[in-house]
């Protein structure tokens, strides 16, 4: 059975990410740079099945809490909010994943150098899901399978893992205000070079 190519892209912040404020800041964002990608659904657990409308903002931030999960079927995206709990982990984190092919690659740099500045997050990335990522991530644990198989899988970088080291530097890597302090300005930007295959 052929792999299906999944784009992926997340934001680590430091910002809580608890407060209806905060909602509104993410659903601000996700509407100005990544309208196309607005979600038909959202909700709290699985099905996901309450009718997103930004024109009933109260009843979408009503659902604002662990874990925020949003759907949408044309283009298909899965994008789940996982605001930061307990003392333990250091950021929320935003996850959105497209099938390749789907949506604008474009666009979805532009929404991720735009939302990481805006959510200040200190580490960003956008990686398309190939069976050589996927077997570079299943050794850094970046990729997990989602089934026996090994047929379908997932990807996350955890606040835990950047507390050690980044897993891998990915075809989009954003870098935020530690790195920038750690290696310099001109450094991290050498670091933040593209690379695999050509998204665009």
């Amino acid at each position: 059975m052929a792999l299906r190519e999944n784009i992926y892209v997340e934001i680590l912040t430091p910002q809580p990410l608890t407060s209806p404020e905060e909602g509104e800041r993410v659903l601000r964002v996700w509407n100005s740079y990544l309208h196309s990608c607005l979600p038909d659904k959202v909700g709290n657990w699985e099905p996901v099945d309450q009718a997103f409308d930004l024109e009933e903002r109260d009843a979408i931030l009503g659902l604002w809490r662990w874990p925020f999960l949003a759907v949408k079927s044309k283009p298909r995206m899965d994008a789940q909010v996982f605001m930061r709990k307990g003392q333990l982990l250091q950021h929320a984190t935003w996850l959105l994943c497209f099938d390749y092919g789907d949506v604008d690659v474009r666009e979805l740099t532009r929404f991720l150098q735009e939302a990481s500045k805006m959510l200040e997050g200190d580490f960003g990335c956008l990686t398309l899901l190939t069976e050589t990522e996927i077997e570079a991530g299943r050794k850094n644990g970046a990729v997990s399978a989602l089934d026996k198989r090994a047929t379908r899988f997932n990807f996350l970088v955890s606040s835990r893992d950047i507390r050690k080291c980044l897993p891998d530097v990915y075809w989009m890597t954003v870098f935020g205000a530690p790195y920038v302090k750690m290696f310099g300005r001109d450094q991290t930007a050498l670091r933040a070079s593209t690379q695999g295959r050509n998204l665009g």
